[in-house]
């Protein structure tokens, strides 16, 4: 049929669109044997669970229809060996594949057939065409089915539409648009190669669109291409990434000099625009710390304090010469707690010492043996102020180092791809980040959002790891530092 291989085409009704969750109710097979012959092999499979009613609208399989019918499991062996050697043809492939993928896994049968896509087919033979569904395509060769929404229905389907690209272009250019599919990575079947080719493989922040334009997701990576192409790779499992790879219609990009830069761009445009498919780092109202305060000799009290962020006098997470000192960040008081909670029997600690709990004697923890005893005097009260400070050591907020403004200056000049070449200077105020800018000229411009910036978790965190690079804006300004390039591209005053 295609390249001179044995073929075989695929198609499978399911329960669902989940191929972790959902379970295969039919299979459709079509063998195609380099000498023209072919043979068909159909099967209902019980599923295991109920079949949703509209999926049963949609297919015309019922619970009755499967209840004696095998497990996929009860077919797998043959199943796998029938398929084995064959070419895997099937319209929107990674549907398919994803399903016989995880079903196969589940009974330990390795399946990786090399796969042919038709909708990317039609994309490549019907440019001018908008929709390549099979519902679509059948129309527009004027091929009637049976029952659509059947494996083999939809199978003899998709044959035809083969047949019908053959005869119209000729078996050579047909031939040609399934190689390219072999030789290329996998991409998604709305979305042109072209478009994803144009990403340069350097550091930056990029999205996907879907219809309508709407946001799905925006990533960053320091070789962008390679990861933009990596969400559409065939053996995907994870639905999310699965339903992803298939909404997308359209991507664009931006260049940043490098790791630090397209982190923190990544950070804001996900908090300032909530795509579709990036759950985590959304934007908090106010966080939660761990306070501690020390009177003199006394015993080292802790509070759960809640700190709001709407803007950098907030004083996140406070200054050197503070009596106080903030440890661990937290999205809800609970989260905290737990947090606390979890250290004070780890260490052993004296939730009376910390002022967590009242009453006279000893603790309660101390009477079930779960307290070294500070509050019943067996342990030192300095003793115990060391081991609280060495509980929470490794999650105690560093301070803002510098007394204003500072920058941290980070180069491209290491990466291959000159056209993306560039330097950018991450402007920074006591670890909310102001913005990016190019010249050094734009340094103060960008001061002036201070007012109306926020401090941000995911932004402290990130910076805090690159706090040691930062040069105070003073020095810059003042001419008193220039950039020398270090190893990881981030540069350093010299």
């Amino acid at each position: 049929m295609i390249l001179g291989k044995p073929c075989v085409v695929i198609d499978l009704e399911t329960t669902g669109t989940s191929a972790s969750r959902e379970a295969i109710t039919e299979v459709g097979l079509r063998f195609c044997e380099p000498d023209g012959s072919t043979r068909d092999w159909q099967q209902l499979l019980n599923p295991g669970r109920s079949i949703p009613p509209y999926i049963s609208q949609l297919t015309g399989i019922r619970d009755d229809m499967v209840a004696d019918a095998p497990y996929f499991e009860d077919i797998a062996a043959g199943l796998h060996a029938m398929l084995d050697g064959y070419m895997m043809i099937a319209h929107n492939a990674r549907f398919d594949y994803s399903f016989l993928k995880h079903a196969f896994d589940s009974c330990e049968f390795d399946f990786r057939p090399a796969l042919i896509c038709t909708v990317k087919l039609s994309r490549s033979l019907y440019p001018g065409e908008k929709r390549h569904s099979l519902d679509v395509i059948c129309e527009r060769i004027h091929y009637r089915r049976e029952r659509a929404h059947r494996a083999l229905d939809d199978v003899s389907a998709t044959c035809a539409f083969i047949n019908y690209a053959i005869g119209e272009f000729g078996i050579d250019k047909v031939n040609s648009a399934a190689r390219g599919q072999l030789q290329r990575p996998a991409q998604p079947a709305h979305l042109p190669l072209q478009e994803v080719s144009r990403i340069p493989n350097t550091p930056g922040v990029y999205r996907f669109y879907g219809e309508q334009s709407s946001l799905l997701y925006i990533g960053k990576s320091v070789r962008m291409r390679e990861r933009v192409m990596s969400h559409f790779n065939a053996d995907i499992r994870a639905d999310r990434e699965m339903r992803l790879a298939q909404e997308v219609r359209s991507i664009d990009w931006c260049t940043t000099a490098g790791e630090l830069g397209a982190l923190l761009r990544e950070n804001r445009e996900i908090k300032s625009q909530s795509p579709i498919y990036n759950r985590r780092q959304r934007r908090h109202k106010q966080l939660w710390c761990i306070e501690t305060e020390q009177q003199g000799t006394q015993a080292l009290r802790v509070q759960l304090t809640a700190r709001p962020l709407q803007a950098t006098n907030a004083a996140m997470p406070g200054n050197a010469k503070a009596k106080t000192q903030l440890h661990g960040l937290f999205s809800s008081k609970s989260h905290a707690n737990k947090w606390l909670n979890s250290k004070i029997e780890e260490y052993r600690l004296c939730k009376k010492m910390l002022g967590l709990e009242r009453g006279s004697g000893s603790c309660f923890n101390f009477q079930l043996k779960r307290c070294d005893g500070a509050c019943a005097g067996v342990e030192p009260v300095a003793v115990h102020n060391q081991r609280v400070l060495d509980a929470l050591a490794n999650d105690q907020l560093q301070c803002w180092p510098f007394a204003g403004a500072a920058v941290i200056i980070e180069s491209a000049e290491d990466w291959r791809d000159a056209e993306c070449a560039q330097q950018d200077i991450h402007v920074i105020d006591h670890w909310v980040y102001l913005g990016t800018v190019h010249d050094p000229a734009d340094i103060n411009s960008q001061l002036s959002s201070v007012e109306n910036a926020c401090f941000d978790r995911e932004t402290y965190r990130l910076l805090s790891k690159f706090i040691h690079l930062a040069v105070p804006v003073a020095e810059i300004v003042a001419g008193r530092a220039h950039a020398v390039e270090s190893p990881d591209g981030i540069s350093s005053p010299a």
